[in-house]
């Protein structure tokens, strides 16, 4: 009971300073919390409308969801070891105690859906990396710029390759500009870039 206190206190301290930067001009405004149950959406929504007054805004609820086990592990080294929650702990128990915390959360947590939240509800919904994504009454320029970031977010590491093109007809005439066609050479080295791609994707 004494931690439920003080978890409400600090949910409502935070969205306190939410409203405070909104009010001052600020645009987009996150609120980052688990907020496992719909019981607990609808406490922020109704702590929001309350502290919020005459001003206007939008609530979007964002939800992330990941079912591939690898992609879990990935994200749980390369990333909550990092955090302050596991300093100076040893990384394989700070691994393992993460894992735990996974399970906990598992055991109660509510998806958001229309069903749960209530048809007016606005959210995006990412499913394992983007490949699915669901969204509800994202409207207005500010809400379609979030879910075109979000869409495009990459949360993996992923090499970026530069390459000109193979050598040119005008490449072998020193003439610069124009659309020119390929030399042999050129040909060559396209196709080779091809087999190249190909094994990097493997």
């Amino acid at each position: 009971k004494e931690y439920l206190i003080v978890h409400e206190e600090c949910l409502m301290k935070t969205i306190d300073d939410l409203v405070e930067f909104v009010n001052s001009d600020g645009i987009v405004g996150i609120f980052d919390a688990t907020n496992t149950k719909p019981a607990y959406r609808r406490f922020v929504e109704e702590y929001c409308d309350k502290k919020m007054g005459e001003v206007k805004y939008s609530l979007i609820w964002i939800e992330s969801i990941c079912e591939l086990d690898r992609v879990i592990e990935q994200n749980i080294l390369k990333t909550k070891l990092k955090s302050p929650d596991y300093k100076e702990w040893n990384p394989e128990k700070a691994a393992e105690d993460f894992r735990e915390r996974i399970k906990h959360f598992e055991k109660y947590y509510v998806n958001l859906s229309a069903e749960v939240d209530g048809e007016n509800t606005s959210f995006i919904q990412l499913k394992n990396h983007g490949s699915e994504i669901v969204c509800r009454h994202i409207v207005g320029y500010v809400p379609s710029k979030i879910l075109s970031f979000l869409m495009n977010l990459n949360l993996s590491e992923k090499p970026i390759y530069l390459t000109r093109h193979g050598q040119s007809m005008f490449n072998i005439k020193n003439i610069i500009g124009g659309d020119s066609s390929l030399s042999e050479l050129g040909v060559k080295y396209s196709k080779a870039l091809k087999v190249f791609m190909d094994k990097e994707r493997e």
